[in-house]
Parts: C-alpha cells; structure tokens; sequence
C-alpha cells in the first residue's frame, strides 16, 4: 500500500498472476477508477519473489489465488497497528476510513517521503 498509493480494496483483490515480478509492477484489474499499472522497489520484488515462492510454488495451480487478505481483514490490521503505534483508542469514533488515509502518512514518513500537500481526513 505505502510503495503504490493502491485503494485497500484493490490490494485485497490482487492475484498471483497481477504481480509481475521483472517489470516490478501489480495490475490493479479491481480499481475503483480504471484497470492500471502501480509500481514496487527492487526491494518490495525480492520479497515479494520470496513470498510467492514459498506461499505458491505451482504459478499454473496458484495464478489466479488472492495474494492479500480481505478488504476487512485489512482494515482490522490497520487498526491493530494504529492502536500499538498509540495513534487510535478503543473508543475513538474515527472508522477504518480515516486511519487508512492516516496510515498512507505514517508509512510516508517512515519512508522518508515529503509530504507536501496538508492532510486530508
């Protein structure tokens, strides 16, 4: 998510067969705007290669699998993370939306990234 700028439910929707490991790119085919190309490091391919290798040795059996958990199982694990990380309370009204947007900013300024436009959420 933080390399590619992808929707949540477009990673949960990514199969085996979208990720293109030498062009180090993901079809996001499920996309709220139009089918698309996004991009990862060499770094994010080597992992991800690893990852594959051992999750779906067979690419004919394996290519059309979902790589990624589901678009609630996603929005838990953010929340999980935000609420170790001490940036969300059991009781904070703020939905899954909102910490997504915010976890695209912690992820950024982990990463070095500037943020140059002012928060939206």
């Amino acid at each position: 998510m933080c390399e590619t700028g992808a929707r949540i439910n477009e990673i949960a929707n990514i199969s085996v067969c979208d990720i293109k490991l030498k062009e180090k790119a993901i079809l996001l085919s499920c996309s709220k705007t139009t089918p698309r190309p996004v991009f990862f490091t060499p770094e994010t391919a080597i992992y991800l290669d690893k990852h594959l290798e051992a999750f779906f040795p067979d690419p004919a059996k394996d290519s059309f699998k979902k790589r990624f958990p589901g678009k609630n199982m996603i929005y838990k694990i953010i929340d999980s993370m935000l609420k170790d990380l001490g940036l969300k309370t059991n009781d904070d009204g703020r939905g899954p939306h909102t910490f997504a947007i915010m976890w695209l900013q912690i992820c950024a300024i982990i990463l070095g990234w500037i943020w140059i436009m002012s928060p939206v959420y």
